[in-house]
């Protein structure tokens, strides 16, 4: 039986967030929760990213890369990110599509994500990958107490009997099949 929490984790562009919205097909804009969204300049390159719901809507960004340094801001997490936990705690299925990043650096967002992963709310989403955190490290300066929180995080869904942290390889077989098992569950729906 699928567990009512589900979580892929794995390397950066193995295709966690992919697997997840085809999982969802039609269900992921009406999912609560949120997403992280590239943002790309004029070249076609990435030059950050934004919070925003799943249906793409109250984007706010959270990291800059267009200048170095980069620069990474919590209080879209403070604010918009806390407000949709909040939302999500009524929800039908939640999308939590990453968590793991520097926004465990944000005790407010922490406490309004801990309370959501303690309710009875199905989610599925997005852990960072514990070696996608080194490169945070790398990239924007982050030191002891993001590592600290980021593992904190990792163990508490690792140790939930409820929740599946599944580490997957590239365009993995076995996440798309556990994604589509978790739509069939916890939304009524099946694989698109």
């Amino acid at each position: 039986m699928i567990p009512r929490r589900l979580f892929l984790s794995g390397m950066i562009g193995c295709g966690k967030s992919t697997v997840i919205r085809a999982a969802l097909g039609d269900r992921f804009g009406q999912a609560a929760g949120f997403v992280t969204v590239r943002m790309f300049d004029e070249a076609g390159n990435v030059n950050g990213y934004q919070l925003c719901r799943p249906d793409g809507s109250d984007g706010q960004r959270i990291l800059d890369y267009s200048e170095k340094p980069y620069r990474m801001f919590l209080q879209p997490f403070e604010t918009l990110g806390v407000q949709l936990l909040r939302e999500a705690e009524q929800a039908p299925f939640v999308l939590l599509d990453e968590i793991g990043g520097f926004e465990v650096l944000s005790t407010p967002f922490v406490a309004a994500l801990e309370r959501l992963l303690q309710s009875d709310r199905p989610i599925i989403g997005v852990m960072k990958a514990a070696s996608n955190g080194g490169k945070l490290v790398q990239r924007l300066g982050l030191g002891e107490q993001f590592v600290e929180n980021a593992e904190r995080l990792r163990r508490l869904l690792q140790e939930d009997e409820d929740t599946l942290l599944y580490d997957c390889g590239q365009f993995d077989p076995k996440a798309a099949q556990l994604a589509g098992e978790w739509v069939a569950r916890w939304t009524g729906g099946e694989l698109s």
